[in-house]
């Protein structure tokens, strides 16, 4: 493999920010006028390819591991049973008693306490906890995107080669 240059190496990094070509090649140091041209040919170039490839996979790995995470934790806000967090009694269990992976769960909780004043002494009365939980059909609709329930509708049409692709979107975000 060819040795990149600093900027190549530069290009490739930020080229996976967003695969524009030419934003890529701009932030990599290339000038305005010339950064379209610069990003069309980089791709072009076989060490460069081999390199986002290389740094493509890197991540991959990366996200893989938080990407289980976030689908367990969907998983568990789906589908845990809100008699998790109450003892036999009815009551809330102590935030100690609530395995980890459930108490994630919870988005907020808000503790109102009631005093009143007993021969001159300030004496709780009550205390309202309210507890927000995530929510279970967002989980479930995140699950089930994830797992290919329901697909977004692409329609492509005619026949484009990978750098005219990378080019066409290049001036299309441009303006942007």
């Amino acid at each position: 493999m060819s040795k990149l240059t600093p900027k190549q190496e530069r290009f490739c990094q930020e080229f996976l920010i967003d695969l524009n070509a030419t934003k890529a090649a701009e932030r990599a140091g290339f000038s305005e006028g010339t950064a379209a041209q610069q990003g069309y040919q980089l791709l072009k170039k076989p060490h460069v390819q081999e390199e986002i490839t290389r740094l493509q996979i890197e991540r991959a790995d990366r996200v893989q591991a938080a990407g289980d995470d976030v689908l367990i934790r969907l998983d568990t806000m789906a589908n845990v049973d809100v008699i998790e967090y109450f003892d036999d009694n009815g009551a809330f269990k102590s935030l100690k008693e609530i395995p980890p992976e459930i108490r994630k769960c919870i988005e907020s909780i808000e503790v109102f306490e009631e005093y009143d004043v007993i021969n001159g002494r300030r004496i709780k009365i009550g205390e309202i906890k309210k507890i927000r939980f995530g929510s279970k059909i967002r989980s479930n609709e995140l699950l089930g995107k994830h797992r290919g329930h329901w697909k977004e509708k692409v329609e492509l049409s005619g026949k484009v080669s990978f750098e005219q692709f990378i080019a066409g979107s290049n001036t299309k975000n441009q303006g942007k």
